[in-house]
């Protein structure tokens, strides 16, 4: 992957203006997202990272409870 990310990722990113909370098993996405930080105008969403497969959307579930 290169720094700008895949182009899923990029595509994705394009979302990040409009949440509060991005919560994916894809840590380089996140990783990305805390690159931009810095340099953005606006503010970007908070990043959670959680595990992939099952494990994972019992996570997403207990996330969503709280």
């Amino acid at each position: 992957m290169d720094a700008l990310g895949s182009p899923g990722d990029t595509q994705l990113s394009t979302y990040f203006l409009d949440t509060d909370v991005v919560i994916t098993a894809d840590k380089a996405l996140l990783d990305i997202l805390e690159e931009c930080r810095p340099y953005a105008p606006c503010r970007l969403p908070d990043g959670k990272l959680i595990p992939a497969g099952g494990p994972g959307v019992a996570k997403l579930l207990q996330l969503l409870e709280a």
